[in-house]
């Protein structure tokens, strides 16, 4: 394991315990935001694999469910980093953007790690969804306060300017899944 690499995933570590340091562990070049998208899309794979235990999802193949995933992921990222360097540039921050881009794809490998438990307890029966769906709420909110944490001390921007940012992220992902696979 690289130098790099053990370095990021310290970052990846510490920024949901509320860690500062944890922010200045992902690199702000061009070719590791790009790199780091590989996070996100390597994830989907093992996603659309859990997303049975959704109902929504219980009656779908995996193909179907990689295909709907991949499709809202693309959008996603496309329309979430569009308007957020929109709002970095406003904010006269754009020196950070691909340091943003590349905590922001890892923080999913942090989301995954600590919500992958409780989708095994219920992909293998011992939960049901709907048993477990206060908790994955709760969790789903405690990612976005930890990427707004991350977004706040990166960006060193206000505290509500991050959470913003971070809200946004949730918003576009919710209003994609509506507007393109209604019901």
């Amino acid at each position: 394991m690289s130098h790099s690499l053990k370095t990021t995933l310290l970052g990846c570590l510490e920024i949901p315990l509320f860690m500062k340091s944890g922010v200045q562990r992902f690199e702000n070049t061009k070719e590791a935001a790009l790199t780091s998208l590989l996070i996100p899309l390597i994830l989907l794979l093992l996603i659309s694999e859990i997303s049975k235990i959704n109902p929504v999802y219980a009656d779908l193949n995996y193909l179907h469910i990689l295909a709907k995933t991949s499709i809202l992921l693309v959008l996603s990222i496309l329309i979430y980093y569009g308007a957020s360097y929109a709002c970095i540039v406003a904010l006269e921050r754009k020196q950070y953007f691909f340091q943003f881009i590349t905590a922001t794809n890892w923080l999913t490998l942090t989301s995954f790690a600590i919500n992958a438990p409780f989708f095994m307890l219920v992909y293998y029966g011992a939960y049901t969804y709907q048993e477990m769906l206060n908790l994955f709420i709760f969790l789903m909110f405690f990612s976005v306060i930890y990427s707004a944490f991350m977004i706040t001390h990166l960006l060193r921007i206000n505290w509500m300017l991050g959470a913003a940012l971070s809200i946004m992220s949730l918003l576009i992902d919710d209003g994609l899944r509506q507007a393109l696979f209604p019901g």
